[in-house]
C-alpha cells in the first residue's frame, strides 16, 4: 500500500536493498504501476527514456548497414554524406523533396516554434532519419516526434538515435512509409475496443460518418504529441516506452471513455471543431486519464491476434482480386497464385471429409428420430402399468380392509343373543320400514361387503375369491412391469449411445473443421506477410 505513495525512482532504489525486496517488487509490478500512476519525476525522464530503447544495438546495424567502420560517429557521417552526395537514385530518396518538406514542417512544430537552433536541429534529425531510412523518407508527424525527443533528452545526436530506435523497437516504419499501410491496422485495432467497450459511441460514429480513421490517424502518427498538452503527452510516452502499442490503444480509448457524453451530442462537423481544439485544455489531468486508460484491458497478446486476424481479412480481399493483375506487383501476384494453388490442393480432399461427417451424422439422425419415438412408446407404455398397478393394489387393499370387517360381524352373529337380536330387528323394520340406505352400502367394488347387516359365509367366501383373483391380476401386471421396463432401459440406453456417438461426430467434424481453418488461416497469413511492406 505505501508504494503508490513513493516516485519511480524511490521505487527502483528499493530493488537494490536486498533479494527479498527485489522479488516483492517484479511480483507486484511495482514500478510499471508507478509509471502509470505518472510518477515519473523529469529530471529522470530522459534516462528512463534511453534505457528503453535499444540505441546500441540499433547504432550497431546502422554501421552494418551503411558499412560505417567502428571508430567513424555515425551521425556525423550521416550528415556529411547528405551534404556531399548528389545523386541518391540508387536509395530511391527525393533527397530535394524532403528538405523541402522537413524546412515547412519544423516551424510549425509547436515545441519548437520558437527557437530557430532546436527548428535546426530537428531539421537534422528528421533529414538523417530519411537518410537511414528511405523507404520513409519524411511524413508528417515525424517532426512532432523529434520535437518531443529533442525537448526532454535536449541533444539532437541523442534525440536522433531515440527516434530510430522507437521507429525500429515499435514497428513503426509501416506507419510512416508511403501509403501508410499500417495505419488502417492500428484503426481496426482501436475499432474493436471502441465497438466492444463503447458501443453506443461506436453506433454514433456510424451514425454520423465517422470512422476512428477520422482522428486516430493524428493521435498515433504523432503518439499524441500534438493533442494532448506537453506534460500529460510525457507521461503517455513513459507507458508507451514501457509497454509499447497497447499503451496508445488504452489511451484512445481512455480519451474517448472521458469524453463520451459530449461526443454523442455532436454531428460530423462539430465533433471534428471539438477534437481539434478541445483536447488539448480538457486532458491536462494527466493521472486522471492515466488512471482511465489503465483500466481498459487489453494486451500485447490480444493485439497480437487482431493484427492477425486483420491481415488475413485483407488477405482475403487481394486474393480474390488476383485476376485483376494491375492492382499488384509482380511478386504479390506470384504470392496470390501459390495461395490459390495451396486452396485447390487440400480444398476438395477437405469438402470430400466434411461431407462425409456430415452423412454420417445425418443417418444418426435419422435412426435417432427414429428411436426416440420408440423410447417414448416404451416409456409411456410403463407410465400405463405403473398406474395400473397402482390402482389394482389400491383395490386389493379395500378388499383386504372390508374381508376382515365382514369376518368379524359374521364372528359377532354366532353369539348366544344372536336370535334375540335378530327377532328385535325384524320386529323393528316391519313397523317403522326400511331405511332407503340401509340395504345399499356406499362400496367401490362388487362383493367388498354385502349389502345386509347380516353377513353369510357364502359372501365372505366370494370375496376371498375375488381377493384371490386380484392377486392373480397383480401378478399378471407385474411381470407386463418388468417387461416394460427391460424395454424403456434398453431403449434408454441405446438413445444415450447414440446421443454420445452423434457427440463424438459432432466434435471431431469441429475438430477437423477448425484444423483445415487454421491451416487456410495460416497460409493466408503467409500471404499477408508476402504481401506487407518490408521495412528495410
Amino acid at each position: 500500500k505505501i508504494l503508490k505513495f513513493l516516485y519511480t525512482q524511490e521505487i527502483a532504489k528499493l530493488h537494490l536493498i536486498d533479494k527479498a525486496h527485489y522479488e516483492t517488487l517484479v511480483k507486484n509490478k511495482a514500478l510499471k504501476k508507478s509509471i502509470w500512476r505518472g510518477d515519473l519525476k523529469s529530471e529522470y525522464r530522459a534516462n528512463f527514456w534511453i534505457y528503453q530503447t535499444p540505441l546500441y544495438s540499433v547504432q550497431e546495424e546502422v554501421k552494418k548497414t551503411l558499412h560505417i567502420s567502428q571508430d567513424v560517429d555515425v551521425y556525423d557521417y550521416i550528415h556529411s554524406e547528405i551534404n556531399s552526395r548528389k545523386d541518391f537514385t540508387n536509395t530511391g530518396l527525393d533527397i530535394a523533396r524532403v528538405k523541402d518538406d522537413i524546412s515547412k514542417d519544423t516551424p510549425r512544430t509547436y515545441l519548437v516554434s520558437n527557437d530557430y537552433k532546436a527548428q535546426n536541429q530537428l531539421y537534422r534529425i528528421l533529414l538523417a532519419i530519411a537518410y537511414v531510412k528511405p523507404n520513409i523518407s519524411y511524413c508528417q508527424g515525424m517532426n512532432f516526434i523529434g520535437g518531443v525527443l529533442l525537448k526532454v533528452v535536449k541533444n539532437e545526436e541523442v534525440a536522433f538515435w531515440m527516434m530510430l530506435s522507437m521507429i525500429m523497437k515499435f514497428d513503426m516504419e509501416n506507419l510512416f512509409m508511403p501509403g501508410v499501410p499500417d495505419l488502417p491496422l492500428r484503426e481496426h485495432q482501436i475499432n474493436y475496443y471502441i465497438h466492444n467497450m463503447l458501443p453506443d459511441l461506436y453506433s454514433h460514429f456510424r451514425r454520423i460518418g465517422v470512422t476512428s480513421g477520422f482522428f486516430i490517424s493524428r493521435w498515433f502518427m504523432t503518439l499524441f504529441a500534438v493533442y494532448l498538452p506537453y506534460h500529460t503527452v510525457l507521461r503517455v510516452w513513459d507507458c508507451f516506452l514501457l509497454d509499447g502499442w497497447k499503451t496508445m490503444i488504452k489511451v484512445g480509448v481512455g480519451i474517448l471513455k472521458e469524453i463520451r457524453h459530449q461526443i454523442l451530442a455532436l454531428d460530423l462537423e462539430d465533433l471534428s471543431n471539438y477534437l481539434r481544439n478541445n483536447l488539448r485544455s480538457q486532458h491536462s489531468d494527466f493521472k486522471r486519464l492515466l488512471k482511465a486508460a489503465h483500466k481498459v484491458h487489453t494486451s500485447s497478446k490480444e493485439l497480437k491476434k487482431i493484427e492477425e486476424e486483420y491481415y488475413i481479412e485483407q488477405a482475403h480481399l487481394k486474393l480474390a482480386a488476383v485476376e485483376d493483375t494491375h492492382a499488384f506487383t509482380e511478386e504479390e501476384v506470384k504470392a496470390l497464385r501459390w495461395v490459390k494453388t495451396e486452396f485447390e490442393k487440400f480444398d476438395p480432399s477437405t469438402k470430400k471429409d466434411v461431407k462425409e461427417f456430415q452423412n454420417k451424422i445425418e443417418k444418426l439422425n435419422q435412426e435417432l428420430e427414429s428411436f426416440n419415438k420408440y423410447y417414448l412408446t416404451a416409456s409411456m407404455e410403463l407410465v400405463k402399468v405403473e398406474q395400473e398397478i397402482e390402482l389394482m393394489c389400491e383395490k386389493k387393499t379395500i378388499y383386504i380392509q372390508n374381508l376382515k370387517a365382514m369376518e368379524n360381524k359374521f364372528k359377532r352373529s354366532k353369539s348366544k343373543n344372536f336370535l334375540t337380536r335378530l327377532i328385535g330387528v325384524k320386529n323393528k323394520l316391519k313397523v317403522v320400514g326400511l331405511p332407503e340406505e340401509f340395504p345399499q352400502i356406499d362400496l367401490r367394488y362388487e362383493y367388498a361387503q354385502p349389502s345386509f347387516e347380516l353377513i353369510r359365509k357364502e359372501d365372505i367366501l366370494k370375496c376371498k375369491e375375488k381377493l384371490h383373483q386380484i392377486d392373480e391380476e397383480l401378478k399378471e401386471l407385474q411381470n407386463q412391469y418388468l417387461q416394460k421396463y427391460n424395454l424403456f432401459s434398453e431403449a434408454k440406453i441405446k438413445v444415450e449411445e447414440m446421443k454420445e456417438k452423434k457427440q463424438s461426430y459432432s466434435q471431431q467434424l469441429c475438430g477437423f473443421i477448425y484444423t483445415y481453418q487454421t491451416k487456410k488461416n495460416n497460409t493466408l497469413l503467409s500471404l499477408s506477410k508476402q504481401l506487407r511492406p518490408t521495412p528495410l
